[in-house]
């Protein structure tokens, strides 16, 4: 039986399929997440490989533009769906969504001409507002659908580690049958061998959506934004090139000093990212426990976090 909301609010419902392609309807309650590996909506074959919602980062004005293809608790069609098998992947009560970007490691700092953070999001890098707009939708999940906030327990995976089946991220089929809460592509097994979203921080974006449930938080899908943190998101790699000016980064030199990774030359121009910042980053990732190309100087979204710069 279908309860609750079946279009998450604000949402385009312009791209709908389940009038050419009408699925079963069913009470949700687990939700996969896919990547799209593209930089534009899909068409999804006309929809016949659509998920339930597409969210399409609008990354000028930080945020996930959500498309509505089915109802929340029809069976969609972006998984394989294995008619030999008792379980069948899109109608065992999963809800899917495809968060258009990349988890390709290949595409971390561009794409061809296009760049991560400013033309599309590598998703394993996330900024925090992104992580932030989709454990809105998450919420609205589990409060509209019930669907719980938790992970699987097999590994989040880097592509291409987790394409396939041979590294155990991939549940079993009887695991897959009683899956209750969220899970990446890489999971679902019945034929299904594609690796994304990889190692996109799904545990950030479940802690966000337990605050948003339990602080009675805006998880409705309108504009109202979740409270500045303590401390500054991560503004994505990208967002570190050689001249930015900007308080963030006079916040980061301080704490680099505080924490004992000094490799300034100069405290002048402290608010500009240049050589001595990369040179104290570089340290901050060694002192981690960091190594080879993991300790290139370039903020990533865990030794960031770890930094605590203040936010500004």
């Amino acid at each position: 039986m279908s309860t609750g909301a079946q279009f998450y609010p604000g949402a385009s419902t312009a791209y709908r399929y389940d009038g050419t392609y009408e699925g079963l309807m069913q009470e949700v309650n687990c939700c996969v997440t896919h990547t799209t590996e593209g930089t534009t909506l899909p068409d999804y074959d006309g929809g016949a490989m659509a998920p339930n919602t597409t969210l399409l980062p609008d990354i000028a004005n930080q945020r996930l533009r959500a498309y509505c293809h089915f109802p929340a608790d029809m069976s969609a069609r972006a998984l394989v769906d294995n008619s030999a098998t008792s379980v069948r992947t899109n109608r065992n009560n999963a809800h899917q969504v495809e968060l258009v970007g990349s988890c390709d490691p290949k595409r971390r700092t561009n794409w061809g001409s296009l760049r991560a953070g400013i033309d599309y999001i590598y998703w394993p890098e996330a900024p925090e507002w992104a992580l932030r707009e989709y454990a809105r939708y998450i919420a609205w999940l589990n409060t509209e659908h019930g669907v719980p906030l938790t992970l699987t327990p097999h590994a989040w995976l880097p592509y291409p580690d987790s394409y396939g089946s041979s590294h155990g991220q991939r549940m079993t089929l009887d695991e897959w049958a009683v899956f209750k809460g969220h899970c990446g592509h890489m999971h679902v097994p019945d034929g299904n061998d594609h690796g994304d979203p990889g190692n996109m921080r799904m545990d950030l974006v479940v802690q966000y959506a337990k605050e948003l449930v339990s602080g009675g938080g805006n998880s409705g899908g309108g504009s109202t934004q979740p409270p500045a943190p303590a401390y500054e998101p991560f503004p994505g790699p990208s967002w570190f090139v050689i001249g930015r000016r900007s308080p963030i980064i006079a916040a980061m030199h301080a704490r680099l000093v505080a924490v004992g990774c000094n490799r300034y030359q100069s405290t002048l121009n402290a608010d500009v990212w240049g050589s001595g910042d990369r040179a104290s980053y570089q340290a901050w990732q060694r002192k981690l426990g960091y190594t080879g190309t993991d300790a290139d100087g370039v903020p990533g979204p865990t030794s960031w976090a770890k930094l605590q710069v203040p936010n500004v």
